[in-house]
């Protein structure tokens, strides 16, 4: 072969090749891109919350690092995001003494920790839910589907001003309580009620609440005290007594307003284009189906097991300070029972301190160490029971709407109480039925405890590779210390972080600030990424967002063999038994459920918050398209095609 032939070759044989390396390089990308856009579709509430957090904190580290840079005391930019981090994820750990900041930087920090609470924060859901509803044309889906979007409509924006005002009225109720009751400043009350109330735990003197002048004052303590829970652990507590509360006044409002046709009149300022009575409506059903709609909003039975939870949790926090009476433990000898009542109501979550911690026994800090741990157990284990005991929120908001015939089935999805309940009813007694239902309870149990197991497996696992590479990044640090509880120290450092509580064993060097604040800038990154998954765990683990859009698309859709067509005005019910959020498919379509009634729908088919919002349409439903049926079987079949009702 000549010289110019291997050449000619050789050149081919190289384009060949980066043909060959740039279609990998694009089926690469290609499925990076895919591995993203799932990624996202399934967990897409933490990848919105995880861009609102980095967001916030970076916009806010950048002021505060602006507005402490013209000062005596500048503080760096990653400092500047650990503070804003702690501040969001309500962990409390300062690094740097925020009391010596200006007013203006601390205002930035009571900004951040209101942007991150809790109550806030469980408004987001219904907000993004809110923008997905916007999406959908009413004029291009049936009737019954409007309806269905409607409702989440109005429900939706009942959540987000619930939270809101509640939100709001706590903290101003607080302040004024603080400013007239205990003779506070105004801005020591502000700063400190918003910092207890999203349990961030940062105080305007660096001894917190360890002064005597503020123990003397127990009204203070015992107001502390109430608010603390109620911007986080008993948040879904406060929360379903607020809307009860609400509840109750606007039916009544509403009541007067139907006998005076002129209150009627002027019902389109309110809420988002809400009415007062769409209000009242929305309540009505926000407090019948809670999980179906809300994040942390539970039912009466859950709502008890939660409070039961932190009740027994707190008792025996509580009962641990018994032994450190009369020592020097307490900072004074009055009030010491409520001392230990506030100390207790902080542990978890707030993190003020109002004991001298150098002084309390280690056996009772390595016990801090759990609790502090097991901060956000309570709402976890509730959040994840009532995901158990009850069905997906798709498959539930069906039933609402399309109200399914009871079944053995639906018995074995429904609580365990409530099977219990119709179990044991005369009526509905049997052998057979007493033993399936012993099975599902049992299995919902089995489910709960893996699921605990599971997920606190893993957050120990987690916790001790931090510990392990901070320990390795301060050996160092450690080495040269004099403090001989140093281990303990950075493993009270890592749980407050992770526990997003902010309580910290200062260093002997520094006593004015963190533990963590004599570390490298590695051992502080990694509390950021503590602190920030830390967060999730006050959290639901999943929110499902734009399920009632994909339950109306999946209601557009039409195969090419089989459609679902809705027409309006029928007798007889029928009830869809497919899943919402998936289509028919061609070789299967919904299965069709035929209910009896004579000129109407029964009373116990209907939900009493919705009964008026019934829409009568006709179904026609191709029954099998992929199969070849009879003369006799399509006429059977148009026949029973009649006017139905969907409820």
């Amino acid at each position: 072969m000549s010289a110019p032939t291997r050449e000619l070759s050789s050149e081919r044989q190289f384009s060949f090749r980066s043909i060959d390396v740039k279609r990998k390089l694009l089926a690469t990308a290609t499925r990076a891109v895919s591995y993203v856009t799932t990624y996202y579709q399934n967990n897409s509430y933490r990848v919105i919350f995880a861009l609102f957090t980095l967001t916030v904190s970076w916009t806010c580290a950048a002021i505060m690092y602006a507005i402490q840079h013209e000062t005596s005391e500048p503080v760096p930019m990653f400092q500047s995001w650990f503070l804003a981090i702690s501040c969001f994820s309500g962990s409390g750990l300062a690094i740097v003494d925020v009391t010596q900041w200006y007013w203006s930087s601390q205002m930035m920090l009571m900004m951040i920790c209101e942007l991150g609470c809790v109550p806030l924060c469980s408004a987001l859901p219904s907000l993004l839910r809110l923008w997905s509803l916007r999406r959908v044309d009413f004029a291009a889906i049936h009737p019954s589907d409007a309806l269905i979007v409607k409702r989440h409509n109005k429900v939706n924006t009942v959540i987000v001003w619930t939270c809101i005002a509640y939100w709001f009225l706590f903290q101003l109720i607080a302040i004024l309580f603080v400013i007239v009751a205990c003779q506070m400043p105004i801005w020591w009350s502000m700063f400190t009620v918003a910092s207890g109330f999203t349990n961030s735990g940062f105080a305007l003197d660096s001894r917190s609440f360890a002064i005597p002048e503020l123990i003397q004052k127990p009204q203070l303590l015992l107001s502390m005290i109430l608010l603390i829970p109620a911007g986080n652990t008993l948040f879904p507590v406060w929360l379903r007594v607020f809307v009860g509360c609400c509840y109750q006044i606007t039916r009544r409002i509403t009541t007067r307003s139907v006998a005076n046709p002129s209150l009627e009149q002027r019902k389109r300022w309110f809420l988002f284009n809400l009415s007062l009575t769409e209000f009242t409506d929305g309540l009505d059903e926000l407090l019948q189906c809670p999980s179906l709609y809300a994040t942390h909003l539970f039912s009466n039975k859950s709502t008890m097991r939660l409070l039961g939870m932190w009740i027994g949790l707190t008792f025996l926090d509580y009962l641990m300070f018994i032994p450190d009476y009369n020592t020097n433990a307490f900072l004074t000898t009055d009030y010491q029972w409520l001392q230990a009542l506030f100390q207790t109501a902080t542990i978890r979550t707030a993190g003020f301190t109002i004991m001298v911690l150098d002084n309390v026994p280690i056996g009772h800090l390595v016990y801090w160490v759990v609790a502090m741990y097991l901060s956000s157990y309570p709402f976890m284990i509730t959040e994840q029971t009532v995901r158990s005991e009850t069905k997906p929120v798709e498959e539930a908001d069906a039933d609402r709407d399309l109200q399914e015939e009871s079944s053995d089935k639906d018995l074995l999805a429904a609580t365990p109480v409530d099977a219990i309940l119709s179990i044991l009813h005369p009526e509905n007694f049997s052998p057979s039925s007493l033993a399936a239902t012993s099975r599902a309870i049992v299995e919902i149990s089995h489910e709960i405890t893996d699921k605990a197991q599971v997920t606190a497996a893993q957050e120990i696992c987690w916790l001790y590779l931090a510990f392990i590479i901070i320990a390795y990044a301060e050996s160092g640090t450690m080495a040269d210390s004099s403090d001989e509880a140093s281990a303990l120290r950075m493993l009270f450092e890592i749980v407050s972080a992770y526990g997003t509580v902010g309580l910290s064993l200062s260093s002997v060097h520094q006593p004015n600030v963190a533990f963590s604040a004599t570390w490298g800038t590695l051992s502080q990154f990694v509390l950021i990424v503590l602190m920030y998954f830390g967060k999730f765990r006050g959290l639901p683990q999943t929110v499902e967002i734009h399920w009632v859009s994909d339950l109306i698309d999946a209601h557009r859709v039409v195969d090419a063999n089989g459609k679902i067509v809705d027409v309006v005005q029928s007798e007889s019910p029928v009830v869809l038994t497919c899943s919402p959020l998936t289509a028919p498919s061609t070789s299967q379509c919904p299965e069709v459920t035929m209910v009896s009634s004579s000129g109407s729908v029964p009373h116990d088919m209907l939900d009493g918050s919705f009964s008026a919002e019934m829409i009568q349409v006709q179904t026609t439903v191709d029954v099998h398209p992929g199969e070849q049926t009879s003369k006799q079987e399509r006429a059977q079949d148009d026949e029973a095609s009649h006017h139905f009702a969907v409820v």
